[in-house]
């Protein structure tokens, strides 16, 4: 290989690392070598977003991937805890046995539950 191939070849290495691409439109044909419109800044934002929001460390590797399956199954269990409120607080409406003092009862104990579970959601707290 020669000095001139090799000159080319690292240079191709610093566009690809830096985020362009060869172009690859047929109508264009150019040949020359395009950004990829932010595909890496909008990457970058997801990776801040959810470091901020505390998915993204050490512990899960920086893995993006970790973090997004980490969020996910935090929001999955929200979900089931929603839907339990939403049964229980169904069970106190149509409860024809219980009284009003019994039904605040139940509705406090179930928002101060759901209160201290989730007072750091979203505020960047694991």
């Amino acid at each position: 290989m020669c000095e001139h191939d090799e000159t080319v070849e690292s240079l191709q290495d610093v566009l690809l690392r830096n985020g362009f691409v060869r172009c690859d439109i047929a109508a264009c044909n150019c040949g020359s070598w395009h950004p990829r419109y932010g595909l890496q800044e909008r990457w970058n934002e997801v990776r801040d977003a959810l470091t901020e929001a505390g998915y993204l460390g050490n512990y899960n590797g920086n893995l993006v991937l970790n973090g997004v399956r980490e969020l996910i199954q935090k929001c999955g269990e929200r979900s089931e805890d929603i839907e339990k409120l939403l049964e229980t607080l169904a069970d106190i409406a149509t409860s024809k046995d219980m009284t009003l003092a019994i039904a605040q009862s139940k509705a406090r104990r179930i928002y101060v539950v759901m209160r201290e579970r989730y007072a750091h959601f979203g505020e960047g707290e694991r």
